[in-house]
């Protein structure tokens, strides 16, 4: 069965979907520190 493989697959998705949503965040962050004027 790929069970265990769906499982990682997913875990996998969830974990570049966070890791992306927290690099959008960190990028969206830098300019309201106000560095870009």
């Amino acid at each position: 069965m790929d069970a265990p493989s769906l499982a990682d697959f997913y875990r996998l998705c969830m974990r570049r979907s966070v890791a992306a949503a927290l690099l959008l965040a960190a990028l969206d962050l830098e300019p309201a520190t106000g560095t870009s004027e």
